[in-house]
Parts: structure tokens; C-alpha cells; sequence
């Protein structure tokens, strides 16, 4: 194990089956003030004074329960009350290797926004079984909780009947199945907390989807009814007018405009449909860990081995064993072998094994949450821009509008002021076909202002998308 760099020379690390050995946190605290106590040069030691108030200052200090989804595995942050929440963040960087930046937090299954200027006492209280959720933006392969396999540390009997030495071996292998006990406790609990923080994760993203989803619908609606007549189409033998040619370009950029958008609804739907799936087998999973059974099979390995380890332990003080007894003596060494092995085959098949392929499901769950929610921004930030473009085009269509509104009046009134000539008999019906085609264009313009100032209202919405769709 490596040993940990201090002042005065190297303190080791703490054994894996130390439970400090676990998080940083409480490590980072208590390793500089070993430090100090055990320093060989007498003037560089701390005396009681410095111990005891270092030792008082980490009494004091709040402990902030931190589960990193990326690496899979539960952290202690230790803070003062008046510490800024920039300096938890800092510490929980020097714990997990996230920088603040890239730090996003859900508690309880809500988005949990920590402001970086505000005092640590504003954390809410957290657990070991209720802590924050911490989901970075970097991709990373799970770690999860590093121990020492409980069966190394495991001695064994000797074939003769040695009362002291069968005692000393039988504490020896009960402290060894106690331990697994707590690691199996541990390991489960990890993969609840995996489990529970994708899930929550997964709903962030899927009320993202569905609120993108809301928008850009009525967007589409709005758009198709909108296009869905064609207007400021010239009559047969009617002159061209320039803006109506200007204005049928315009509403062919809308027309492709709706395609797009058309094209992003559907895939969000069918990311939508992949992150329902997702929930469900994670579901599925949390009900699978809540009825495991693997933490009760070691209890009643270890029930049962804690009775013959009185036993023995009785059977110490006495001077000797008669026929009978010694050999009860070792069908008990026999028994109490065969539980410590059925443990530690508990502990390795149900436990172990099942912790590590979680975390190798974990972490392809974590991918693929990493590139749907980077698919979403990258949607979110394409329907910003076509929204940008859609309301430049409307504006473009509103000009238009106010143009032809005021021509056709004008045109109206120096056609009235003026004397025109008799028209020639040929020409008089297409002149009248054109004044009716004018009055039915200044129609088809009122309508086309309500219809502008519903898709300004909507396009006003998807400029939103960018904003609700940030996790």
C-alpha cells in the first residue's frame, strides 16, 4: 500500500479494511496530524494544545455525503458551517477529480444548484443513504468501492486440538466474516445508490425531452396551419408583383423550416422512447437489489459460527478435554470451517460478482446517458437557430405585409383622382379581374397578420428550448 507524503517523513495509508480507508474526506483530515504527533525531531511535534485543537476543529466541521455517479462511489466532504459553498466544491474536487465547473447535483430526485457564494450551512442535510448525487460532465469508467477480499485475511485450524490456538483461529476468521458482513452491506448499498441516481437522472432527462417536445408540436401546428394555403398567388394574366415573389420565397423557407423541425420531433420522440426503456430495466434492477438475500445468508453463517466461538472460548480456561468432548471439539472446527467457507462463497458469488457487473452495466448506462443528453443540446441548440431564422423570416413577411397594406390603398386613391383614358374593349376584363384579385390579397394579408403574430408567440417559445433543456 502506498504510503501517504507528509512533513516530516511518510505516514501509510490506513488498511482497506479501515473503514476512514474508504473516503478521502475524514484521510485528508487526520493523516497531517499523525503526522505531526509521531514526528521523530522533537521540535517539529506537536504538543497537546495543537493536537487537541486540530482534532476539535474536525469535530466541528459538517460531514456532506457525496455520491459521484461517474465513479460510482460514496464520498465525505468535511466543511465548516461558514465555509462558502465554493469551497465545498473545491473539496469535493480534491475527493472526485470533477472540476466545480463540470459539478451538476440532484437530491431526491430534483436538480439540487449549488450558488458558489452562498454559505455551506445552505447544503441540505444529507446521509449515507441519502446524499447528494453528483453527475459530471466528463465521462469516466466506474471505479466503485475499493476493499480487501476478506478471505486473505482468514486463518486456519491446525489439525490437532489446541483449545488457545483454536480460540485465537475462530476470532480470527469470526472478525474476517464480520467484515465481509459490513463490505456485503456496503456493496449493496452502492448498487442501490447507482441505481436510484441513474433513475433520477434518466427523469431529468425525459421531462427535458418532453418539454422540447410540447414546444416544438404547437411550433409545427402553428407552422402547418400557417402553410397550409397558399396565398399571394398571382391570377392567370395578372402582372407580377415583386414582394408577392419576395413573400412566396419566404414561405418556402418556412415550409423547409417545419421539415426540420419535423425531423428533430421525431427523434426526440424516439430518444424519449429509448430513456422510458432505460427507467424501466432500472426499476426492475432497484426491486432486484431490494430483494436480495445475500446480507441475511451471511448473518446466519455468522450466527451460527458466534455459537461455537463461545464455545471454544469457554473451552480455553479449561485444563483439558475428555474423549467425548474433543471430539465435539473438533466436529466444531469442522462445522465452524464449513460456515466461513459457504460465507466467503456467499460474499464472492452474491455480492461480489453482482457489484462488479453493475458496475460494468453502470458505466455503459452512464455513456449513454452522456450522449443523449449531449444529443439533446445539440438539438436544443439547432431548433435555437432555426427559431432565430424563423422569426427573421416572419419579420421579412411582416414588411412585405405592411407594404403591400399601404401600396394597395395608395394605388386605389391615385386611381380614383386620375382621368385614364377609355380602356380598349379587350383590356376591361383583365383589369377588373385584377382590381378583384387586389381586394382578395388585402383579405388574405389580415389573415396572414394573425396568423404572423401566433407564430411570433410560438417562435418566441423555442427560443425558451435552449434554457429548459439545460439538465
Amino acid at each position: 500500500m502506498p504510503p501517504l507524503p507528509t512533513r516530516g517523513g511518510q505516514v501509510r495509508a490506513p488498511p482497506l479494511t479501515v473503514s476512514m480507508s474508504r473516503g478521502r474526506g475524514l484521510q485528508g483530515q487526520l493523516v497531517p496530524i499523525l503526522a505531526n504527533i509521531l514526528e521523530v525531531e522533537q521540535a517539529k511535534c506537536w504538543g497537546f494544545d495543537q493536537f487537541f485543537a486540530e482534532t476539535s476543529d474536525i469535530l466541528q466541521r459538517a460531514v456532506v455525503h457525496v455520491f459521484s455517479l461517474p465513479q460510482a462511489a460514496l464520498h465525505r466532504v468535511y466543511v465548516h458551517a461558514h465555509n462558502t459553498v465554493a469551497i465545498f466544491l473545491e473539496a469535493v474536487y480534491e475527493q472526485t477529480h470533477v472540476a466545480p465547473k463540470n459539478q451538476e447535483y440532484l437530491f431526491e430526485g430534483h436538480p439540487c444548484a449549488l450558488d458558489p457564494s452562498l454559505s455551506a450551512q445552505h447544503i441540505t442535510h444529507t446521509t449515507a443513504s441519502s446524499p447528494l448525487m453528483l453527475f459530471s460532465m466528463a465521462s469516466e469508467t466506474p471505479k466503485g468501492l475499493a476493499f480487501r477480499d476478506p478471505a486473505l485475511d482468514i486463518p486456519k485450524f491446525v489439525p490437532k486440538v489446541d483449545l488457545q490456538g483454536d480460540y485465537n483461529t475462530a476470532k480470527g476468521v469470526l472478525g474476517a466474516g464480520y467484515q465481509a458482513l459490513r463490505l456485503a452491506q456496503a456493496l449493496l448499498a452502492g448498487q442501490e445508490l447507482m441505481l436510484r441516481g441513474l433513475h433520477w437522472f434518466v427523469k431529468t432527462l425525459q421531462g427535458t425531452c418532453r418539454r422540447t417536445l410540447e414546444v416544438m408540436q404547437m411550433a409545427l401546428l402553428f407552422l402547418s396551419s400557417s402553410l397550409g394555403a397558399e396565398r399571394f398567388n398571382n391570377a392567370a394574366g395578372v402582372p407580377e408583383v415583386q414582394e408577392l415573389k419576395r413573400a412566396a420565397e419566404l414561405r418556402a423557407r418556412l415550409r423547409t423550416l417545419a421539415e426540420v423541425l419535423s425531423r428533430f420531433s421525431h427523434n426526440i420522440a424516439e430518444k424519449q422512447m429509448s430513456l422510458s426503456s432505460l427507467s424501466s430495466e432500472l426499476v426492475k434492477n432497484r426491486d432486484q437489489v431490494h430483494e436480495d438475500r445475500s446480507i441475511q445468508k451471511i448473518q446466519c453463517c455468522l450466527d451460527k459460527m458466534y455459537l461455537i466461538y463461545k464455545q471454544f472460548r469457554k473451552s480455553r480456561v479449561r485444563p483439558g478435554l475428555g474423549y467425548n468432548e474433543e471430539q465435539i471439539h473438533k466436529l466444531d472446527k469442522v462445522n465452524f470451517s464449513h460456515l466461513a467457507k459457504r460465507l466467503l462463497q456467499v460474499f464472492q458469488e452474491e455480492c461480489v460478482q453482482k457489484y462488479q457487473a453493475s458496475l460494468v452495466t453502470h458505466g455503459n448506462r452512464m455513456r449513454m446517458l452522456h450522449e443523449a443528453r449531449n444529443h439533446l443540446r445539440l438539438v436544443a441548440c439547432s431548433v435555437a437557430a432555426c427559431s432565430t431564422e424563423a422569426q427573421g423570416v416572419q419579420e421579412g413577411l411582416s414588411e412585405i405585409l405592411d407594404l403591400l397594406s399601404h401600396r394597395l390603398p395608395q394605388d386605389r386613391t391615385e386611381g380614383a383622382q386620375a382621368s385614364p383614358a377609355p380602356p380598349a374593349p379587350y383590356s376591361s376584363p383583365e383589369l377588373k379581374d385584377l382590381g378583384l384579385h387586389m381586394e382578395g390579397l388585402l383579405e388574405e394579408m389580415k389573415l396572414l397578420a394573425f396568423d404572423l403574430q401566433d407564430n411570433n408567440h410560438i417562435i418566441e417559445g423555442l427560443i425558451r428550448v435552449q434554457s429548459a433543456s439545460d439538465v
